[in-house]
């Protein structure tokens, strides 16, 4: 090995980026933070976690947002995120953090109007779906103005599905999640965005305390503005 070949061996290199960079960032309160909690382990889960990928990519800001699932009901999910947040010792409120929980109306009954009445009281947003967030999924490929029910949504998604995918599906079992890439190739976001703000003015015209009461509505279209906004897509 000559001089030349030999210079710097044995000598440990230095990441480009410091391992911890990104968390000594958030301590510094360099940069504000994104955060969303979810109790759908599977579709919101993985809705939220590809659109991250689509809006964000490799960008920087990726590295500032946090998707988690949690395995609970709406009041106790606020709790988690208002404590989640806290061992940052941040306080999101004067750091401009943005802190989102994501559930339904349905199958929660009392306790989902408290859990939003808590969020509000705790500054976080609150995106929900009433009566449930595969509304949100239906309208990036049309519109639903009349009261729906779960069953019925799963089988216009059903037919989504069939319709984009050029197949038949038989079994019920493969209903458990909506493929993000029907959504991505076939859907419009922009569409969805639209038609949910119609349905969220409509609600909020009719109950303007507890809009959220209302059969068919979703707010989700208010996170996607700000995921957009954060990872700076107009």
């Amino acid at each position: 090995m000559t001089p030349k070949q030999n210079r710097g061996a044995g000598k440990r290199r230095s990441p480009a980026v410091p391992l911890n960079y990104y968390e000594s960032r958030a301590e510094k309160r360099q940069s504000n933070l994104f955060f969303i909690f979810c109790n759908g382990k599977v579709t919101e889960m993985k809705y939220f976690t590809e659109l991250v990928k689509d809006l964000a990519g490799n960008n920087i800001r990726s590295q500032f947002l946090t998707v988690e699932f949690v395995n609970k009901a709406p009041k106790q999910i606020v709790e988690h995120a208002r404590d989640y947040v806290n061992k940052y010792k941040r306080s999101y409120t004067e750091n401009n953090d943005i802190v989102w929980v994501v559930f339904d109306q349905d199958d929660f009954g009392e306790n989902y109007s408290t859990a939003i009445s808590l969020a509000q009281q705790s500054h976080i947003n609150v995106a929900y779906s009433n009566v449930c967030f595969e509304l949100w999924l239906l309208l990036h490929f049309q519109e639903q103005t009349k009261q729906i029910t779960r069953a019925n949504l799963t089988k216009l998604l059903q037919h989504k599905q069939e319709e984009n995918k050029k197949t038949k599906i038989e079994s019920k079992s493969k209903l458990k999640h909506f493929p993000y890439g029907i959504i991505r190739k076939y859907g419009n976001r922009e569409l969805a965005v639209e038609r949910a703000e119609k349905l969220h003015n409509t609600a909020s015209q009719k109950l303007p305390e507890t809009p959220w009461e209302i059969n068919p509505v979703t707010n989700v279209y208010q996170l996607v503005r700000e995921l957009q906004k954060f990872c700076n897509i107009q």
